[in-house]
């Protein structure tokens, strides 16, 4: 069956049904079966390809009784989809409009649920009065019909209840099985991966080991956002074993600007080295004035001189001792004389005064070696398991005080190796001094200070003093 006329088309975008100048009169009451519409609607909705969809007409009669229309067939185009709807006795029974629209769908894989739904706007035809007669043998003639398809229709819904129990309970079967060997599977695969990742996470961290050994540190400072404002640690995606992060100091000095981190790839953790916080407790003048005084009671030990400390301390001091350079008249004597048990063994003659070998600049001269001071700041200096910072040489007369920052990398266990080289280290007395710290055991020398030992990833602030 063809129909002449146009088609009814879908407009894309207000989706109105659109009838044809020539569809004439479109149906009488009663027609059945003899009126087709072609109706055409657009392949293509905003990607979606209606072609693959099963295109039905949803329509209200003028008794406004609801119904729906099935194509069986379908025209695909390169840019339209056209199907026909045959007016059945259904739509026409009764003169008055019909209202319908367009709907087009496609179903899921179980073939009941709907996935993608299409629908036009309403569009309406009117439906002519006509004469029809003997309604009632039609109705019952039809009746008879349906009651034979009612019938073949439960017969067949029996039988496939009891196909889709049977089915039902292989299925059931055949997935308890498979649930089974899944998890089965599961926990081999399970047992297999954990075993796997602590091999990789051995192989990576001793490969990183390694690594860092070859090509020795690497230094990366850290930009705002690369560390926690508030603890300092750094914020890295991927740290890298071989790396020293340098993040900006929360209380920057001149000579310590940074905190040093390292990431410690068999714990997956951040380690800092670089920054030790002390608290300071000054000592007040009372305590001061009483050690000079000589009446500490030995309470605290801890504290420190600062500048107020000193500021009480110089003028005790300055009352209590000569100074460096002064003059003594005679009368200061008490016996009057200076006898010869007075002085050290031939330490002074007249020979010697005669031949200028004791003089006042002489005598000059030996004092103020005896009270010598200087104090020097070392480079920072580094080798390959230690890092030593903030070195400081003072020599106050016949003693020397050296204190600075070392920073264990790896432990030397090898012997004492060479840290630093100073012409400005004076030789001890007793030819060499040792001073054992957690980062390492220190030997100090003349000229030089070696290393041995220590914890890795250890800072220590040292200071030892001795005699030359």
């Amino acid at each position: 069956m063809e129909d002449n006329c146009r088609p009814f088309l879908v407009d894309p975008a207000s989706r109105v049904i659109g009838t044809p100048s020539d569809a004439g009169t479109i149906a009488v009451a009663s027609d059945e079966m003899v009126r087709p519409l072609r109706i055409a609607l657009p392949r293509w909705y905003h990607g979606t390809d209606l072609g693959e969809f099963a295109l039905r007409v949803n329509y209200r009669n003028a008794e406004g009784e609801e119904g729906m229309y099935l194509a069986a067939e379908k025209v695909v185009g390169d840019d339209s989809v056209t199907f026909e709807w045959i007016l059945s006795r259904h739509v026409t029974q009764t003169a008055g409009p019909v209202r319908f629209s367009v709907c087009a769908v496609r179903h899921a894989e179980d073939g009941l649920t709907i996935a993608q739904e299409f629908n036009s706007r309403v569009a309406e035809f009117e439906v002519i009065e006509g004469l029809e007669v003997d309604e009632d043998a039609e109705l019952e003639a039809r009746l008879d019909w349906v009651w034979k398809v009612v019938a073949d229709c439960e017969a067949a819904t029996a039988g496939a209840h009891e196909a889709v129990g049977m089915i039902d309970a292989k299925l059931e079967e055949a997935c308890a099985a498979a649930e089974e060997e899944i998890a089965a599977a599961e926990e081999e695969r399970a047992i297999a991966e954990l075993g796997r990742a602590e091999a990789e996470a051995l192989r990576a961290a001793q490969f990183a080991d390694m690594e860092q050994r070859s090509r020795g540190w690497l230094r990366y400072i850290c930009q705002p956002g690369e560390f926690d404002p508030d603890t300092r640690q750094p914020i890295i995606s991927e740290p890298h074993a071989g790396t020293m992060y340098f993040v900006p100091s929360a209380i920057p000095t001149e000579q310590s600007m940074y905190q040093e981190w390292i990431w410690v790839s068999g714990d997956e953790r951040w380690e800092s080295f670089g920054e030790v916080e002390l608290s300071i407790t000054p000592a007040s003048p009372d305590q001061l004035a009483a050690v000079l005084d000589g009446t500490d009671g030995g309470e605290g030990g801890g504290e420190v001189v600062n500048l107020t400390g000193w500021r009480s301390v110089v003028p005790r001091l300055k009352a209590m001792f000569a100074g460096i350079v002064h003059k003594h008249s005679g009368a200061d004597l008490t016996d009057g004389t200076v006898t010869a048990a007075k002085l050290a063994s031939a330490a002074v003659t007249q020979a010697k005064i005669a031949d200028g070998s004791v003089s006042l600049a002489k005598c000059d001269s030996s004092l103020r070696d005896s009270v010598s001071h200087s104090n020097v700041v070392l480079p920072n200096t580094a080798n390959s398991t230690h890092r030593i910072e903030q070195v400081r040489v003072v020599r106050d007369g016949h003693t020397v005080h050296v204190s600075g920052l070392l920073t264990c990398v790896y432990a030397q266990t090898d012997g004492y190796s060479q840290l630093i080289a100073s012409t400005t280290l004076p030789a001890p007395s007793a030819g060499i001094v040792y001073c054992d710290t957690p980062a390492g055991h220190l030997a100090i020398e003349e000229g030089r200070i070696r290393v041995h030992g220590g914890t890795a990833g250890t800072s220590y602030r040292f200071h030892d003093s001795y005699a030359v």
